[in-house]
């Protein structure tokens, strides 16, 4: 059985709702988001990236925020 998270064979794919804990990038896409909805001509937002790469997660996190 494993031990821990890293010694599991399988990880969920599920978005992770909480990247606001200062590791990583999550700041930096928050303050592209903040900004772009505080411009009102802005009407369209695109978050692009590969499987994985953590689209959803980025987004999930931006809304409990």
């Amino acid at each position: 059985m494993p031990t821990d998270e890293t010694d599991r064979l399988l990880r969920p794919l599920s978005p992770i709702s909480d990247l606001d804990n200062g590791d990583g990038h999550f700041p930096v896409y928050k303050t592209f988001l903040e900004d772009a909805f505080e411009q009102p001509e802005i009407r369209n937002i695109a978050l692009s990236g590969n499987f994985g790469a953590g689209k959803s997660s980025i987004l999930h996190s931006f809304d409990k925020s």
